[in-house]
């Protein structure tokens, strides 16, 4: 069951704009020098040479990474799909399933008047004008990209506070009407069709919500009760300030850190995105309250990509250093090395990854820091992810001169999994952490902790059957 749903996890498409991406892409990377200097917005910054080397290999992978098997390469990957698809020559199921896949990356890579004329002309040529199990991909298609295109059309170019949250209320209903409307045709006649179609209904109410037509506007029989905020609902409200201090970024899902990494008191933002040209993001609290970007100027550009950040002061020098995780859902094809930020304690940040020894290419999302030995340094594990070949799991045990070394196999947790999620604690009050492992696609972990003070008798046992703890 758990492997089934990261395979279908590994299907989902996360949707941004093609000149969005373009602006990161450009940002980003910018021009990199072989002396040691990025050029940005007509500066150059002086980049140390972990810095350098990390951006110019993340370059490298991203430039060489295959559409056909990486899910964020969306403009790329509708190429990819649509030459496949005259390639065939033929009117048969594997023309359509291509089409059909050419179509979606059209819409991902934020194409959606594109697809949506396409759509629209084959349906008219091959005259479907109603919802069959043949052609019902396709409309599913076309109410999505009507979604989208009313998404952009009103909640990216006319951006408020309340745009894109559910419930979407009264600053967030869309002014420009007809691109919902249309999805509400769409997703009308679907549920005619398909009456037991809960994405389409699901859907067509939110539709007519950022209408400011739900509940009443949705016809009962599709209506799907609840979904609003009522009179009597108490529950505190969230405000996004986003905007209003500085800090909105767009992006695919990624990684936060709110930390005080100036030690003025003030917690400081990082993060990240999960795109292979996304950037790293540092924006530094005023006390003002406004937040500025000081990316270039901390030296994180053309640090790219992460869908997980951590932070932690492993050198116990006084500031908080980042740990940047890659290649997380992508499998063998997600072979993309992690970075460890260390903090200078000036504003800026150098890639220490190789010289500290964390250097390797495994696809993960989720790690882990504590003094697993009690040696007064914080230990790192991190959970790697293996749908196919094998990527073991690593346990690093800082040495205290801002190095660590690789003990996962020698201590008994090489795991091998799709690990999501782990998390230190002392579970028997022994004073000494333990380990706990979500994996996707199997029974979860729990390794109890008995290392004593040499190396030779650090050890972890698994005890998760016996303490019933293997799900969910």
């Amino acid at each position: 069951m758990k492997r089934s749903m990261y395979i279908q996890g590994y299907g989902k498409q996360v949707i941004i704009s093609t000149v969005l991406a373009a602006i990161f892409l450009t940002l980003s990377l910018g021009y990199l020098k072989m002396d040691g200097n990025l050029k940005t917005d007509d500066k150059e910054v002086f980049l140390p040479p972990g810095n350098l080397a990390m951006a110019e290999e993340l370059k490298s992978l991203a430039e060489n990474a295959d559409p056909a098997n990486n899910y964020m390469l969306n403009e790329a990957r509708a190429v990819y799909y649509y030459k496949n698809h005259i390639r065939t020559g033929k009117n048969d199921s594997l023309s359509l399933k291509l089409y059909t896949h050419y179509l979606e990356e059209l819409i991902n890579a934020g194409f959606v008047e594109k697809a949506i004329t396409e759509i629209e002309s084959h349906l008219t040529d091959q005259k479907e004008t109603e919802v069959t199990s043949l052609n019902k991909e396709l409309y599913d298609l076309l109410g999505l990209a009507y979604l989208q295109k009313g998404e952009e059309e009103n909640c990216v170019e006319h951006h408020t506070v309340k745009s894109c949250i559910i419930p979407i209320e009264k600053e967030g209903l869309h002014h420009d009407t007809s691109s919902a409307e249309k999805a509400i045709l769409i997703y009308t006649k679907l549920l005619k069709a398909f009456p037991e179609d809960l994405q389409a209904r699901w859907l067509l109410n939110l539709a007519y919500m950022t209408l400011g037509d739900y509940p009443e506007g949705v016809p009962k029989n599709v209506r799907i009760p609840n979904i609003a905020k009522t009179k009597t609902t108490v529950f505190p409200e969230f405000r996004d300030v986003a905007m209003q201090l500085g800090v909105h970024t767009t992006g695919l899902a990624g990684g936060v850190v709110s930390e005080d990494f100036d030690n003025d008191g003030l917690l400081d933002i990082m993060v990240s995105s999960y795109g292979l040209n996304d950037p790293l993001r540092l924006f530094r609290n005023t006390g003002k309250g406004k937040f500025e970007d000081i990316s270039q100027a901390a030296g994180i550009k053309g640090l790219t990509g992460g869908l997980n950040l951590l932070q932690a002061d492993y050198n116990n020098d006084g500031f908080s250093d980042v740990l940047v995780l890659r290649g997380a859902w992508l499998g063998d094809y997600g072979k993309f090395p992690n970075s460890l930020l260390r903090n200078n304690g000036d504003g800026t940040f150098t890639d220490v990854t190789r010289e500290a020894g964390l250097l390797s290419y495994f696809p993960s999302q989720t790690a882990a820091w504590a003094d697993f030995n009690k040696d007064g340094f914080l230990d790192l594990f991190i959970g790697n992810e293996s749908p196919n070949n094998p990527h073991p799991c690593e346990l690093y045990v800082n040495k205290g001169d801002g190095t660590f070394e690789e003990v996962a196999r020698h201590v008994g947790i090489s795991v091998v999994g799709v690990i999501k999620g782990a998390a230190w604690g002392d579970i028997n009050n022994d004073g000494l952490p333990d380990l706990y492992l979500s994996d996707l696609s199997g029974n979860n972990r729990l390794f109890l902790n008995r290392c004593g003070t040499s190396r030779s008798s650090w050890q972890f046992v698994e005890i998760a059957a016996i303490s019933g703890v293997q799900e969910p």
